[in-house]
């Protein structure tokens, strides 16, 4: 389902996402509230017609006008009309979208390749997507059954599970279970087993081999086998807590630092906000000013910036005030094209 791919780093869906890609060379700018593309050398590729353009997945965007998406290509040329209710973007070939308030999936030619049957649905990853059916007589549909699909939209993983569904990570995907109110989180591999018992309050996608969960109102980290490796006495905050090149942000006491795979300090808490980490620097968060640092926590680009996006091929995207464009810095903090 569909994201803001212009909201900057502190929203925390884009903040811990390291899957965000560059835009093909080209660069999004504003002229009033719609937004174009810009090439490498500034010229103008696309004018500035779009309410929202996304970074670029598998060489398409999502664009949309009055809440009406499809997708460019890296040319900018509209391949699939603007003619969807809500869209993500695409992954592993296909993308879900919305029509008379069903799910389908479609490919980069805007063919229908999975039919538009559910309420809800999650991008495929490691060919599998998590999807509700769609029931006339349950109004809520986060409370519909949902399962896994293949790229078939053949049933991997049954319905069963009422209480939410993660994406697939390193083999494992968090499912859950809501009883009474009560809910209870556990993993599967892709063939429905269920590896890590659900039992955990909240939980994310794995990255390096452990996943931050929520037990007893505190995070704290397991491994794959459902081992405690890191002790659970972090802010339930701690929502998007992930590891990336081998430290996790995370909060405590109501302030970000970041932690080891060992539980240890790296970085002390001190940060409002904190991005992962990215080709070894991260954006902070200090007085409301982002700026970046490496993994030793030596601030190597001062806070002094409104808005920040992780590295990305030796680029950030940076705004010094919120009524400024945003440009790209270096390593360094020098402006780049």
């Amino acid at each position: 389902m569909k994201t803001n791919s212009l909201i900057a780093i502190a929203v925390t869906s884009l903040l811990f996402s390291n899957n965000l890609t560059t835009r093909a060379q080209l660069t999004s700018f504003a002229e009033g509230d719609k937004y174009g593309l810009k090439n490498a050398a500034g010229e103008v590729v696309v004018k500035p017609k779009y309410d929202d353009i996304s970074d670029f997945y598998g060489g398409m965007a999502r664009v949309d006008i009055q809440e009406k998406y499809g997708y460019i290509d890296t040319t900018g040329n509209e391949v699939i009309p603007l003619k969807y209710a809500d869209a993500g973007v695409f992954s592993e070939g296909l993308v879900e979208v919305e029509m008379n308030n069903k799910y389908g999936f479609i490919d980069k030619t805007g063919k229908m390749v999975i039919p538009f049957k559910y309420v809800t649905a999650e991008p495929f990853k490691q060919g599998l997507s998590f999807v509700r059916l769609a029931k006339p007589t349950v109004k809520d549909k986060d409370n519909v059954n949902g399962g896994f699909i293949n790229k078939s939209g053949k049933t991997v993983i049954p319905f069963i599970y009422n209480g939410g569904g993660h994406n697939f990570s390193e083999g494992l995907a968090m499912v859950a279970t809501d009883n009474d109110n009560i809910l209870k989180c556990g993993y599967v591999d892709t063939t429905g087993k269920v590896v890590i018992e659900l039992k955990y309050e909240l939980g994310g996608d794995f990255h390096e081999g452990l996943v931050s969960v929520e037990s007893n109102g505190k995070r704290g980290f397991i491994d794959k086998s459902g081992m405690v490796v890191i002790d659970f006495k972090y802010d339930i905050k701690n929502v998007g807590a992930r590891f990336s090149e081998g430290l996790a942000g995370i909060m405590d006491g109501g302030k970000y630092g970041f932690i080891d795979k060992k539980g240890n300090t790296i970085v002390p808490f001190i940060y409002e906000f904190a991005s992962d980490f990215s080709e070894g620097l991260a954006a902070v968060q200090l007085d409301d000013k982002w700026g970046y640092i490496d993994t030793t926590g030596k601030i190597v680009i001062p806070c002094r910036y409104s808005k920040g996006w992780i590295f990305k091929n030796g680029k950030a995207s940076v705004k010094l005030n919120d009524t400024d464009d945003f440009f790209n810095i270096d390593k360094q903090g020098n402006p780049v094209k």
